[in-house]
């Protein structure tokens, strides 16, 4: 289909099954250009177990999308069950952006919900123009993941959204290029971390990361990343506040404060050219 709208509902199952899905939208054959199409959308739908929320069953995957392009998800409420199981909604593309079925883009989440999953938005190969807004993920074991192995990943915005997720609350695994992180909060699980993975031209400013210290960590740079800046965000409780893998090059980490962490920062040498600095204590 090139357009669809699928609003004010609610899709229920009976099961507790990973192999479940409870919308799946394909497309086969998008042109070159994705973002010339038509636009969808999901609109105030529900995605839950039949036995309420927070009992036994779950969908596997409550939406998934696979190279269809330009969808707004607003009011979306995908949850898990007490176990945290289930996928809020995977989004993958079948074909880079040089090929038939191409990349797919222009994805904008919107004053939605992803609890208690175990992943609350799962992006894998080929996806491109991702933002959240106004967005929770609480309860589950991760919030926003970005597979790993994927490719041709480009364009991440999450700004004011609440993230207070078991093990990671954004975890980007494969390089991703042109990512900003502004202005959410993060509790961060003493086992856990805030924003992790591999960031290539990227901001995170504006951000609260508060922790239960053990080994909790608010934003570890991974060591592919370059081209990013670290600033104006506020770093409690933690083990470490901002850990930059000492092979990561051209990043800046400055005026952030931190209060109450085992350590503020990390390397204090790096083989990259990281600039590290300019504090408040």
């Amino acid at each position: 289909m090139s357009s669809f709208h699928i609003r004010d509902i609610t899709i229920a199952t009976s099961g507790a099954s990973d192999a479940t899905t409870g919308i799946s939208i394909m497309q086969s054959g998008p042109s070159l250009n994705p973002a010339l199409g038509a636009q969808s959308d999901f609109t105030n739908v529900t995605l839950r177990g039949s036995d309420g929320y927070g009992g036994t069953d779950y969908w596997g995957a409550g939406i998934t999308i696979n190279s269809a392009s330009l969808i707004n998800f607003e009011g979306i409420n995908s949850p898990g069950n007490a176990s945290k199981s289930g996928i809020g909604v995977e989004i993958v593309g079948t074909g880079n952006c040089t090929t038939t079925p191409g990349c797919a883009v222009v994805f904008n989440f919107h004053s939605s919900a992803f609890n208690f999953g175990n992943n609350g938005v799962l992006i894998g190969t080929n996806v491109q123009g991702v933002t959240f807004d106004q967005c929770n993920f609480t309860g589950g074991n991760y919030g926003i993941v970005v597979a790993s192995s994927a490719l041709y990943l480009d364009q991440l915005a999450v700004s004011n959204s609440q993230f207070n997720a078991a093990v990671h609350n954004i975890l980007i695994q494969s390089p991703f290029g042109d990512v900003a992180i502004a202005d959410n909060l993060f509790i961060v699980a003493p086992e856990g971390e805030g924003v992790v993975g591999h960031m290539n031209a990227f901001t995170i400013h504006g951000n609260t990361f508060e922790g239960q210290l053990s080994t909790s960590q608010g934003v570890e740079v991974q060591h592919t990343s370059t081209n990013g800046v670290i600033t104006g965000n506020t770093f409690l409780n933690l083990n470490y506040g901002v850990n930059v893998d000492n092979t990561a090059d051209k990043v800046n980490v400055q005026s952030n404060l931190y209060n109450g962490n085992t350590n503020n920062t990390a390397p204090t040498s790096t083989t990259g050219s990281v600039t590290i600095g300019g504090g408040t204590p």
